[in-house]
């Protein structure tokens, strides 16, 4: 029984260092960086760190991820909603509820120009999500403050 625990352990001890990654700490002129690799001869190593990789996620939890961002998607459009906030939608009834037989004035053209450049603002940050720059942001609110400066 001994024999048999003992091959058992030393089985697990094998299995778990086969598993197992090295990361190491190496510092070199041009900075700081980790890598999988020992530091090259120029850098010095400052620490290793044994390390196991997180298993990729199975096709079940992938599924998953997808239907709980879809339902997040879509519950946050629908409180957006039902708070007035869906920005698009607003400015999609505004047009639609204008009469085309009436000429707008020119303080609703500027305001229809302000709006207009509000949605796009909206639209274009939705559309590019967290890959957002500064030099975006800066450009879309120099776009609605040029619309929206003459109101």
């Amino acid at each position: 029984m001994r024999r048999i625990a003992f091959a058992c352990a030393l089985a697990l001890q094998f299995a778990s260092a086969a598993d197992a990654q090295m990361l190491y700490k190496c510092i070199s002129r041009a900075g700081v960086s980790y890598q999988q690799t020992p530091c090259p001869t120029a850098a010095r190593t400052v620490r290793t760190f044994e390390t196991t990789p997180e298993l990729p996620p199975t096709a079940a939890e992938v599924t998953a991820r997808g239907k709980k961002a879809r339902q997040d998607r879509a519950e946050s459009t629908y409180l957006a909603h039902m708070a007035g906030t869906d920005r698009l939608a607003a400015i999609d009834r505004g047009y639609a509820s204008r009469s085309s037989s009436r000429r707008p004035s020119n303080h609703s053209r500027k305001e229809t120009a302000c709006q207009g450049a509000k949605a796009k603002r909206e639209h274009t940050l939705q559309r590019v999500g967290l890959d957002r720059n500064i030099d975006l942001l800066r450009r879309l609110d120099e776009d609605v403050a040029e619309a929206c400066a003459s109101r």
